[in-house]
């Protein structure tokens, strides 16, 4: 096997009501990967209404 180093530069945030800090704390045309447990925030519209418009 090879030597290698791996750095990981992973933010993760567990905040309510977080989106509209999101202009500020990711830059532009970064990668997102969203989780949600319980309710779908599809379902519940804050995917498309809050999310979605803040990034």
């Amino acid at each position: 096997m090879n030597n290698f180093n791996l750095q990981l530069l992973t933010e993760l945030y567990f905040v309510k009501d977080q989106h509209p800090e999101f202009p500020r704390l990711i830059p532009a045309d970064t990668k997102v990967l969203m989780l949600s447990g319980g309710v779908s925030i599809k379902r519940n519209r804050i995917y498309d209404d809050k999310v979605k418009a803040s990034l």
